[in-house]
């Protein structure tokens, strides 16, 4: 039996908040995480919102029903089948989505992966076709296959529950020191909560992201 690859166009979908009180200058792409809505996910962040910013929430590749047969429809970034074919899609469509919303070329933006996502978040974040100035690894593993030596200043925030039922403290903390050898600007930051997004730790993650990239 052979397995036989071919390119095909396919319509994706992204989901986004504007808001226009100033001309975008920011935009924060934030990825979900496995079997999640990318639209239900976007609601959560419209309190970050701010005058002059553009959140974006990218659709994973592959839907599928919750329950199996019927009732809401959810995404997937990647499973473990044929995983370098669908990496290189989605990071190729997401290269596409990062060109239509920055085509001005005077956008600066982060990036947000959650669970499943921060891994997508971490190959996306070393694109050669983009040019993000920060990434946020909320409650999810930074790619192995990406973890090399920087020469560039790149700031991560490693982002974490004290509950969370997927990650462990210690492997939070593992992976911060792993980004720190490899010369990242990493900030740490653990919340009280388990596996899910806190606006609070976000709005500050924001406001240091905004200073420090003045």
């Amino acid at each position: 039996m052979n397995v036989n690859y071919f390119l095909t166009p396919r319509t994706v979908r992204y989901y986004s908040l504007v808001n226009n009180e100033l001309p975008v200058s920011r935009v924060l792409f934030v990825l979900h995480g496995y079997g999640m809505s990318a639209r239900r996910f976007l609601e959560q962040f419209e309190h970050v919102l701010a005058p002059g910013m553009m959140i974006v929430a990218p659709e994973g590749l592959s839907r599928f029903y919750r329950k199996g047969h019927s009732g809401e429809v959810v995404a997937s970034w990647m499973t473990s089948d044929d995983r370098e074919t669908e990496i290189r899609d989605y990071l190729e469509y997401l290269d596409a989505l990062y060109q239509l919303v920055t085509a001005d070329g005077q956008k600066k933006s982060l990036i947000l992966g959650f669970s499943q996502g921060a891994s997508t978040a971490s190959r996306w974040f070393h694109s050669p076709k983009c040019h993000h100035k920060g990434l946020i690894l909320w409650a999810g593993t930074f790619a192995p296959e990406k973890l090399q030596k920087i020469d560039s200043e790149c700031f991560v925030w490693n982002v974490s529950g004290n509950e969370d039922e997927y990650i462990s403290l210690e492997n939070h903390h593992q992976q911060t020191q792993r980004l720190l050898n490899l010369n990242y600007s990493v900030r740490e930051v653990v919340f009280n909560g388990r596996h899910q997004i806190d606006i609070g730790v976000l709005k500050s993650i924001m406001d240091e992201f905004n200073s420090e990239t003045k």
